[in-house]
């Protein structure tokens, strides 16, 4: 028989509109039956057909608790939405509790394609909800589940909240986790929104053991992000987010506000760690103001990166260690960011808004551990305000480089540059056992312009391991350091082959003033060995200048330092005086085999200004310096007057077997205008 064309079209737009009109399974009643009205029976029901909705109209006090497991929810698009309850006006009411359940009952196991979870309460199962794959919870209560609040296995492509207010989820007090994300194939998952680990009013702890777990090779997938509405709030768990797992890597971290309350002005801590990565290439922030994370107020890290499978992970952006005014100190316990036995992770970055504002820590960064190695610190704040002219202070190390080894720590373009001022103790510390760090381009105890002091308590840089260099030979790689305590400070056995080129120690970035150290602008000591300050090539000298005593002191067994090429009491031209208050270079016994200067112009010093000696030898042991072609009491030139304030050269009691000048050409040096002796 023939079927007529109009016909067909008419009976199959009928099938089209009844496929697309959802159907409504109301739960009237409390109970744990099969019967109608049911969630049991709803679920049922809604397993049978597409696009279902069921809704509810309980009475008080709106309580179901199954007394065995719910059935799974395996049909697609279909909405439970507690949200229809009537009285409903923003929080749940409508309460679904496992108490009655067998031990290891799960709650609601949605597996359907584009299944919604609406505005219900979900307490005591083992796992509050099990979200399968293109699922969307919003808007409900999870907490006091035995395991883990919401369990996201081998599924992609969940929503766990929403950017919009009425999606936040409260998913709190679950006995592990409060989101896991886990398996191959947990991709492109997305947690908005939520308050993970606080009360509802994001202002009181009601922690998960951990708020964010993601681990066992899950990736890309996104916990906050940059759209308004994104940030979650990640507050009073054990750890706040937690990433493991060689396979666990390209996971998304941004615009969370993680250890503090809803307004970033409080602490609600996470005990441990704001954030922990034992996984490779993932992402904390970005480059964009909405991307920044704030991890401030945790118990231990704010970012702890471990382990040698930790690798290529970056920092980028974020406020750590401040409140969300980024004016104010609300620290970690720990360190800001923490690198322990990880190797090749970048702190910051070479482009805009890519560095870390990183203040109000025990300590802004510690990178520790032998196999911490070529981690990059670059472009940021660490000490200071948002704007860079105020102190919001680390209480011990700005940067703390700790057995590790191969740290680079600034760069060669402004953007790279650390600002690491206002700490409590040491800008940059090294240990003896790591070594090889390079330290360029920084400003060390300035503000962000370079021009005026926020005081690092302790020294610039204490290097005390082998290899490293601070400096460069260009003023790209030049590091400003000033308003310390001593501007550099090399010490000990193991610090050996230590370069110094091209800073400005003791002056502000332009080399033209004063800002000095409080103290000494370079000290060498503790048998502190092969050490180069400055170098014949050109642009290496540093400018050693302004600092409240001597420029450079080497003192207690320190050997093999070689001073060559810098302006000592002068600015950077080397034609004007920016006094060192005491020497411009002191020797103290028992430093031996010592060179200041050498046989040739690009050997020369200029130590001219200072308010004592040119340069001062004393005590028993000061032996076997050689001050040879330097400029001591004139400008660059030799021409103009740039006295030091007593002598050239002061050769004090005990100093013995030293050498100032020498036969070969160029050893001579240019000793005048000084206010007392040429040597005395």
């Amino acid at each position: 028989m023939k079927h007529h064309p109009v016909c067909g079209f008419v009976l199959l737009i009928l099938l089209l509109a009844t496929e697309s009109v959802a159907v409504i399974y109301p739960v009237t009643s409390v109970a744990d039956t099969s019967a109608t009205g049911t969630l049991r029976w709803a679920i049922n029901q809604a397993n049978a057909g597409d696009a279902d909705q069921i809704t509810f109209n309980l009475p008080v006090p709106y309580k179901i608790a199954p007394t065995g497991e719910l059935p799974s929810i395996t049909d697609a698009s279909t909405t439970i939405d507690g949200s229809s309850q009537p009285g409903f006006s923003g929080t749940p009411i409508v309460h679904l509790c496992g108490t009655g359940t067998p031990a290891g009952s799960d709650g609601l196991m949605v597996w359907g394609q584009g299944n919604v979870v609406r505005g219900l309460m979900i307490t005591k199962f083992r796992i509050g909800v099990g979200a399968g794959g293109g699922i969307t919870v919003a808007g409900c209560h999870i907490m006091s589940n035995t395991m883990h609040g919401i369990n996201i296995s081998a599924s992609a492509n969940n929503t766990i909240g929403g950017t919009h207010p009425t999606n936040r989820n409260v998913i709190s007090a679950n006995q592990q986790f409060g989101i896991q994300i886990w398996y191959p194939g947990s991709t492109n998952n997305k947690v908005l929104g939520n308050y993970i680990g606080t009360d509802a009013s994001g202002t009181a702890a009601a922690g998960n053991v951990t708020g964010v777990y993601i681990g066992e090779n899950a990736s890309r997938n996104f916990v906050g992000g940059t759209a308004a509405g994104s940030r979650n709030l990640i507050s009073g768990n054990n750890y706040g987010i937690y990433i493991e797992d060689t396979g666990t890597t390209a996971n998304v971290i941004q615009g969370n506000y993680i250890g503090t309350d809803a307004s970033g002005t409080a602490k609600v801590p996470n005990t441990q760690d704001g954030i922990q990565i034992l996984s490779p290439s993932n992402t904390v922030g970005g480059t964009s103001a909405a991307a920044a994370n704030l991890i401030s107020g945790n118990g231990a890290n704010g970012v702890s990166i471990s382990g040698t499978n930790a690798f290529r992970n970056s920092v980028l952006g974020n406020d750590i260690g401040v409140d969300s005014t980024g004016t104010g100190a609300l620290g970690n316990t720990g360190s800001g960011v923490e690198i322990a036995n990880a190797p090749s992770n970048t702190i910051g970055g070479t482009v805009s808004g890519a560095g870390n504002l990183i203040g109000g820590n025990a300590t802004g960064i510690r990178v520790y551990g032998l196999y911490a190695v070529r981690n990059v610190i670059q472009g940021n704040g660490i000490g200071v305000d948002v704007s860079g002219t105020a102190a919001v202070s680390n209480r011990q190390w700005g940067i703390d480089l700790s057995s590790s080894r191969n740290t680079q720590v600034g760069g060669t373009n402004a953007a790279s540059r650390n600002v690491i001022s206002g700490n409590g103790a040491y800008a940059i510390d090294t240990d003896p056992e790591g070594g090889g760090h390079i330290i360029e381009g920084n400003y060390i105890g300035t503000d962000v312009t370079g021009s005026y002091v926020i005081t690092n308590v302790s020294s610039g840089i204490r290097i005390s391991s082998p290899g490293c260099r601070v400096g460069g030979t260009n003023a790209a790689r030049r590091n400003v350091i000033a308003g310390c305590s001593v501007g550099i400070w090399v010490s000990g056995t193991n610090a050996t082959n230590t370069v110094i080129y091209g800073n400005y120690i003791g002056t502000d970035s332009t080399g033209a003033n004063g800002l000095g150290n409080r103290s000494y602008g370079i000290h060498v000591d503790g048998a502190a060995h092969h050490v180069f300050v400055g170098s014949t090539v050109a642009g290496c000298g540093n400018v050693i200048s302004g600092n409240w005593n001597d420029g450079i002191r080497l003192s207690a067994s320190s050997r093999e330092v070689r001073v060559e090429g810098n302006y000592i009491g002068t600015d950077a031209s080397g034609a004007r005086a920016v006094a060192n208050s005491g020497s411009g270079v002191y020797i103290a016994g028992p430093a031996v085999s010592n060179w200041i200067g050498g046989a040739g112009a690009g050997w020369r010093n200029v130590i001219s200004g200072n308010s004592g000696h040119g340069i001062t030898i004393n005590d028993a042991g000061a032996q076997e310096i050689r001050i040879k072609g330097n400029h001591i009491g004139t400008g660059v030139m030799a021409t103009n007057a740039v006295p030091n304030g007593v002598c050239g050269i002061w050769l004090g009691t005990g100093a013995s077997n030293n050498f100032v000048g020498g036969m070969e050409v160029g050893a001579g040096n240019t000793i005048a205008f000084n206010r007392e002796k040429g040597v005395a």
